[in-house]
């Protein structure tokens, strides 16, 4: 079935694009989410005009995720945590900390952000953390885990 994306799907395509897709994942997926439209003359003359809109809009959006990307990369995050004698976190520092962090420093993360930490950080030292944005944009953030009463700068 040949359709035209009426916002972005993820490893599909971006709005305003012509796919083909199954009738299925069509009518079962795409179309009840108003993701997509029946490709038609009419529609893809509707799409056609909206398509200066759209990509009006999608370059203030991107504009303003590289602004954010910007802000983010400027955070070092600092955490002091408890260890054992032996240098042994007690605990960890999860995905939820570090975006609590992140909203302490006044950056607040779009819901479609993702961090990408694979497991909490378990381990004093200093990670760079990925963080997956809109539009494709990645960003890292600095977080240091230092031990409970070693200084620490913020």
């Amino acid at each position: 079935m040949k359709i035209i994306l009426q916002g972005d799907v993820v490893k599909l395509g971006k709005a305003g694009e012509t796919k083909e897709v199954s009738d299925g994942f069509a009518r079962n997926y795409l179309f009840p989410r108003g993701l997509a439209v029946i490709h038609t003359g009419g529609t893809a003359r509707l799409i056609e005009a909206r398509r200066t809109v759209l990509a009006k809009k999608r370059e203030l959006a991107t504009r303003q995720t590289d602004q954010l990307k910007a802000d983010i990369e400027k955070q070092e995050l600092s955490f002091s945590v408890n260890v054992d004698d032996r240098g042994e976190l007690y605990g960890s520092i999860t995905k939820g900390q570090i975006v609590k962090a992140l909203r302490a420093n006044a950056i607040t993360l779009p819901a479609d952000a993702k961090i990408e930490l694979n497991s909490p950080l378990k381990a004093l030292g200093v990670f760079n953390v990925p963080l997956r944005l809109p539009y494709d944009v990645t960003a890292q953030v600095r977080v240091t885990l230092v031990a409970s009463g070693a200084s620490s700068t913020k």
